[in-house]
């Protein structure tokens, strides 16, 4: 039942690394940039390991967030956008963290 509520809201949500940032792009069901707050954390699949993403809102629909990541490699972007009015959507998202933008 909660995956048919999420999937009705008909938000279109993108996660993407971009160097060392999460990128979060949202568009609600008419395609107008999507007004939410956002919270994450990475996740590593294979270790019980979680680090916290600190979103920023930049802007039509867009937040970047960054985070301490210490291993290269397969990671679960888990987020969650709320609305203003208390509506939320959670997002789960594979990425490949290559070793370069761990900075370091």
């Amino acid at each position: 039942a909660e995956a048919a509520r999420q999937a009705a809201l008909g938000w279109q949500v993108e996660v993407a690394l971009s160097g060392s940032r999460l990128i979060v792009t949202a568009r609600d069901a008419e395609g107008r940039p999507l007004s939410a707050a956002v919270e994450g954390a990475l996740h590593r699949p294979l270790q019980d390991l979680s680090v916290p993403v600190g979103f920023q809102a930049v802007g039509g629909g867009r937040w970047a967030g960054a985070a301490d990541i210490p291993l290269p490699g397969q990671w679960e972007a888990r987020i969650t956008l709320t609305a203003p009015d208390g509506t939320h959507k959670d997002v789960r998202t594979r990425l490949f963290i290559p070793r370069e933008a761990l900075g370091g």
